[in-house]
């Protein structure tokens, strides 16, 4: 009877949760970078123009291992979208468009330590003198430092949209603490998000294209969506990427999940007891 009570009570569901979901780290909002800039010293024409954009960016002091996620836009596909540098750090490759205009990358790096003003900047080659380009990027705490630091696909756009609210779509969540974000590029600027957390926009665009990026904490299902409108038509791009959690090992719950261990221990507590008082007496010959 006791083999049976105590196997009850282990088959029990026991409730988990999840490491606490990766959050926003910019210092404050307004320190996510956000810039845009126009081709520059383009000398003897062509594709030989100079196009480069830059921001600083900073995190919380005790935030000793932030991630930084950049997304660089450019206006021509024959732009290339090389890796930004943080503090001259180069940055590795989440995923980009490919041959689409306008173009959009993502970007990922993990610092060793906390940011304070640390430089972020791209530049790129074969731009001509009306090229722009935009790089909107962000750090995020509590994500994973080792492995693969996605979870799902990265998603960049397949085709080019005029819609005024396009969105992005990140598939194959298993995790419910993933920290997603998405970012879009259009050449209708300015942009705006309409679901999601607004984590930084392109307040300094050019005329000729601007940038948004928002992000979403964990997601419900398999999937999440943030979407993005402008008051006008123009191409968009779209990218979007879901970050895992540093620690992504279920945990019980408190008090649900030590629940089944506490009746355990009473359960066994009441039979040892039990027994024990069932030898005295039969020891007594009561």
């Amino acid at each position: 009877m006791l083999c049976i009570v105590v196997f009850q009570v282990l088959a029990l569901s026991i409730p988990v949760a999840y490491a606490a979901t990766p959050t926003l780290d910019c210092a404050n909002p307004t320190s996510c970078v956000a810039n845009a800039a126009a081709a520059a010293n383009c000398n003897g024409g062509g594709k030989k123009c100079a196009l480069s954009v830059t921001g600083t960016l900073s995190t919380s002091a005790t935030d000793t291992t932030p991630m930084v996620i950049a997304i660089v836009g450019v206006t021509s596909s024959s732009v290339t979208i090389s890796p930004p540098t943080v503090g001259g750090a180069g940055m590795s490759s989440l995923c980009a468009t490919t041959g689409l205009a306008p173009a959009i990358a993502a970007f990922y790096y993990q610092s060793p330590g906390a940011l304070s003003g640390a430089a972020i900047s791209w530049s790129g080659n074969g731009a001509t003198s009306s090229d722009y380009a935009t790089l909107v990027a962000f750090a995020i705490q509590g994500q994973i430092t080792t492995g693969t630091v996605s979870d799902g696909s990265c998603f960049a756009s397949s085709a080019v949209t005029t819609s005024t609210t396009p969105s992005v779509t990140v598939t194959g969540l298993a995790e419910s603490n993933d920290f997603i974000f998405g970012s879009a590029v259009s050449v209708a600027p300015p942009l705006a998000t309409t679901t999601g957390t607004q984590a930084a926009n392109t307040d300094t665009q050019v005329s000729g294209l601007g940038a948004a990026v928002a992000y979403n904490s964990g997601s419900s299902g398999s999937s999440s969506t943030i979407s993005f409108s402008t008051g006008s038509s123009g191409n968009w791009v779209t990218v979007g990427a879901a970050i895992k959690d540093s620690t992504s090992t279920p945990i019980p719950l408190f008090p649900e999940g030590i629940l089944p261990i506490l009746v355990m221990v009473t359960v066994l507590f009441i039979a040892t007891k039990h027994g024990r008082l069932g030898s005295r007496y039969r020891g007594s010959g009561q």
